[in-house]
């Protein structure tokens, strides 16, 4: 207990101590947030709820008398807005400057491979480059006044997706791309069906700000089939599970970018041609050119794992099984999404399998 002196001293340096503790309160709470250079800004405010009625829930009916919201890309067809992406490649299979020029091309609202672009202020966490060389990397791909780059050699860098200053960067920005996403599990084990799903939950928090989040991961050293290393939590948590794959032909050097996971009805897969310069790669989309189009390694799996569900699903029923029937089984064999099902179905027509209308649904018979 502090006494007070008659000449009020003491009352007035108790006042002094419990404003100072006030003050401390406020800042360990994140209320404010201190800059390299001492000043303090404030942390963005509580994202608004949905709603001010004592239940949280809506009538469905309700719900539709509102218009649907229009479905909105950061890049046309490719990177919904508002999402969590998450984009897995071997190392030198080129992710980093994929996705480096995909933020500079939403910072600066330009096309990118013919692909419209929003017009969002972007930025690039890199937490793995050395300085010199994500310098050398920026100059090459260009800058702009909206694309801005936190590297893990600045102050205050973040070590947590659950870090306040994540969350201001999320207000500010349209796009963060998170390179690599092992920096910022901070001693979680990605093997972890728990703890993936607290790193899944931190990138989903990050786009209640308003932010779509990019995270970079590797892929697996010892298989074939170019997934996403660790639990699969990680990429039941996300709305976008990409994999990245270089194939090196003749005449040219190809990357390949597809799905093994989408919520979308949209099929996010390239076939990129990459030109080597003295300064950077150089992507050109050949998706669409039939010259160049590839079946790679990864594909002809499926299609021939495809060929093996359907054969054995035409024994088990007695008949040729429907679309819905090979995408159950498929999922249940943890094959790919049930988009990148449909779309495997339509490659391997006239090579695998055939199909017809049996008036109800497409239907499929095995070519043996």
């Amino acid at each position: 207990m502090i006494s007070l002196g008659s000449d009020g001293s003491d009352a007035n340096e108790s006042q002094r101590a419990i404003s100072e503790v006030v003050e401390l309160c406020r800042r360990n709470a994140g209320v404010l947030e201190s800059n390299a250079n001492g000043q303090s800004s404030e942390l963005p405010e509580k994202p608004p709820t949905l709603s001010t009625d004592p239940y949280p829930w809506r009538s469905s009916e309700d719900l539709l008398r509102d218009p649907i919201p229009e479905m909105t890309y950061l890049i046309d067809g490719l990177v919904p807005e508002n999402s969590v992406i998450l984009l897995s490649g071997r190392e030198g299979s080129m992710k980093s400057w994929l996705v480096m020029e995909w933020a500079k091309a939403i910072s600066e609202g330009r096309g990118w491979q013919g692909r419209s672009c929003a017009a969002k202020p972007g930025l690039y966490v890199d937490a793995e480059m050395p300085f010199n060389v994500s310098m050398a990397r920026l100059q090459a791909v260009g800058a702009c006044p909206n694309f801005n780059v936190w590297h893990w050699q600045h102050g205050n860098f973040p070590l947590s997706l659950h870090d306040q200053r994540l969350f201001l960067a999320a207000k500010k920005h349209g796009l963060i791309v998170l390179d690599t996403l092992k920096r910022f599990m901070n001693g979680l084990d990605e093997n972890s069906a728990t703890d993936m799903a607290e790193v899944t939950g931190g990138l989903r928090l990050l786009t209640k700000w308003g932010a779509t989040v990019i995270a970079c991961h590797h892929s697996p050293k010892n298989q074939t089939t170019p997934v996403y290393r660790g639990s699969t939590e990680l990429g039941a948590g996300v709305d976008i599970a990409l994999s990245i794959e270089r194939i090196s032909r003749e005449s040219s050097e190809l990357i390949s970018i597809a799905p093994s996971k989408t919520r979308y009805s949209h099929d996010p897969r390239l076939v990129l041609r990459v030109t080597r310069t003295p300064t950077r790669p150089r992507f050109e989309d050949v998706t669409n050119n039939k010259a160049e189009t590839i079946t790679n390694q990864t594909t002809q799996k499926h299609l021939e794992e495809l060929s093996e569900i359907i054969t054995t699903l035409k024994v088990e029923l007695g008949k040729a099984p429907n679309q819905t029937e090979i995408a159950e089984r498929a999922k249940i064999k943890g094959l790919a999404s049930r988009n990148t099902i449909i779309a495997h179905l339509k490659e391997g027509e006239e090579v695998h399998w055939r199909s017809n209308s049996d008036g109800h649904a497409r239907v499929y018979d095995p070519i043996v």
